[in-house]
């Protein structure tokens, strides 16, 4: 869970600053993590 916000901090972070490629690299590790943890990827 904590790893969760602190994805979610970095994503935000980056929104705020108007970072897009940030927030597009901070996305992608969210995703396969999310991913990961649903067992949808393998």
């Amino acid at each position: 869970m904590r790893a969760s916000v602190g994805e979610h901090r970095k994503i935000i972070k980056a929104l705020r600053d108007n970072d897009a490629e940030g927030a597009r690299r901070e996305t992608k590790p969210r995703v396969r993590n999310t991913a990961r943890y649903a067992g949808l990827q393998t």
